[in-house]
């Protein structure tokens, strides 16, 4: 089987609409209630679909833990994990009909999907679901108190926590577990493609090249590598699309680094403004600043396109075909631009 990863990172403090592209379709989670999906051409709704409101078993601060993600695409059908709900639903990408709802299983993060399983976490536990019948397959307890990170890699889910980095199978099984040891005043970060980084307060001046081969790393890990930034921001490629490099912003500067076949700058572009945060869209990457929407070259960096989008962005995406961004407040906006030109295709108050 493949594997899918839903890596869109949201505000956890505020309800939103994260959206996912797919097919030229605009997929849509409310976190109130409702589900829709668009027409990425002119954002005429296909289909809207609303669901009930699932108790939170007495726990209400379980709900400001979720983190009401973009809808994960899983062959034929639509996965979402709302925050106004307790588990998993999944809806007919199609038709908009309800397939199935599960309530009370680890699903305060969609972390992909493997074959027809579902991998998904919550604050206490990791889970398996079953895609056709929403049914849970296995659990695992994490660790108290620990500020796990996760993503797919290949077959297989990675879990950094309390700085060991375990291999989880499918069906639930601990294949590997490696201890790590950071440096003083330094964290992890595990990005949504398996790579390993380690972030740090202070700037340390990069290694010197050399001509011997790193040492075999034990574990999924492959090879170590630095880069001196200055309150970094890492952007990563979803797993589902290439893969071979992730960017760092570092204030108003981006360097792109290669990933494969060794790990180096591919190339480093001065910007305008700091952007907020940003995201791979096919053959680009796209920026915001929270008002406007910049497009660089993937391969050279090179600025494509900047366009206002007169409003203040709360939540963006691309696809390499089109990029979407949307507004939440008394009149919420949403607006479609070419990837290829920077053209407004259209902008309309939902």
């Amino acid at each position: 089987g493949t594997s899918q990863t839903n890596t869109q990172l949201l505000d956890l403090a505020a309800n939103g609409m994260p959206v996912t592209l797919h097919g030229g379709w605009i997929y849509c989670s409310s976190d109130l209630g409702l589900i829709a999906k668009c027409d990425a051409r002119d954002g005429a709704p296909e289909w809207l679909a609303a669901y009930g409101l699932a108790e939170q078993a007495g726990r209400p601060q379980v709900q400001s833990c979720r983190e009401g993600a973009s809808p994960l695409v899983a062959g034929e059908a639509i996965v979402v994990a709302p925050r106004d709900h307790s588990g998993l639903l999944a809806f007919d990408a199609a038709t908009g009909k309800k397939l199935w709802e599960t309530t009370l299983v680890p699903s305060d993060r969609l972390v992909g999907l493997i074959g027809t399983t579902l991998m998904t976490r919550s604050q206490w536990e990791l889970g398996g679901v079953d895609l056709q019948s929403g049914r849970e397959l296995w659990t695992l307890a994490l660790e108290a108190d620990s500020p796990a990170q996760t993503c797919l890699r290949g077959q297989e889910m990675l879990l950094l926590a309390h700085n060991t980095l375990k291999r989880i199978s499918p069906a639930g099984a601990v294949v590997e577990a490696l201890a790590l040891t950071p440096k003083a005043g330094e964290q992890f970060a595990l990005l949504p493609d398996g790579t390993l980084a380690a972030l740090g307060e202070a700037i340390e001046p990069a290694p010197a090249p050399t001509a011997a081969a790193p040492p075999a790393l034990a574990g999924p890990l492959v090879e170590t590598w630095r880069l001196p930034a200055a309150r970094p921001m890492l952007l990563a490629p979803p797993p589902d699309r290439p893969g071979d490099s992730f960017c760092v912003v570092s204030g108003r500067s981006i360097t792109r680094v290669r990933t494969q076949p060794t790990v180096g700058v591919a190339w480093t572009q001065s910007l305008p403004v700091e952007p907020a945060g940003g995201v791979f869209a096919g053959e680009f990457i796209l920026l915001s600043d929270g008002s406007s929407l910049t497009a660089l070259d993937l391969a050279t960096g090179a600025v494509r396109w900047h366009v206002p989008m007169g409003f203040g962005i709360y939540s963006f995406d691309g696809d390499g075909q089109i990029a979407v961004a949307v507004e939440i407040s008394n009149e919420p906006n949403a607006t479609v631009v070419e990837m290829a030109t920077g053209k407004v295709l259209w902008h309309k108050i939902i």
